[in-house]
């Protein structure tokens, strides 16, 4: 949660972005598979393994009062997982008022 409030108050920075407004919310998270690192087996655990409402939560709180006023300005979310061992762990976030 750290670095998710670190990266928004530098979006913030940078392009003065902070809504007041309901908002729809898109993020792809980009995870290690842990079936590759001796974790859990298989797509089911793999995908047990990174609960996406928890990371939707994560992001939801680590941004409220940086880039808007309450999550519950949040209207619609769209969430998907790309497991891939290729590219550092971390997400992409996309902020759009409704």
């Amino acid at each position: 949660r750290k670095a998710i409030a670190e990266a928004a108050t530098e979006c913030n920075a940078r392009t003065g972005f902070y809504s007041d407004q309901p908002l729809a919310v898109s993020v792809i998270f980009f995870l290690h598979d842990p079936s590759q690192s001796g974790g859990l087996v298989g797509v089911a655990n793999r995908a047990s393994r990174h609960l996406i409402d928890k990371l939707a939560r994560a992001i939801g709180d680590s941004c409220t009062g940086i880039l808007y006023g309450d999550d519950a300005q949040i209207v619609e979310m769209n969430l998907s997982k790309l497991y891939d061992d290729t590219r550092e762990a971390g997400c992409q976030i996309l902020i759009a008022e409704k």
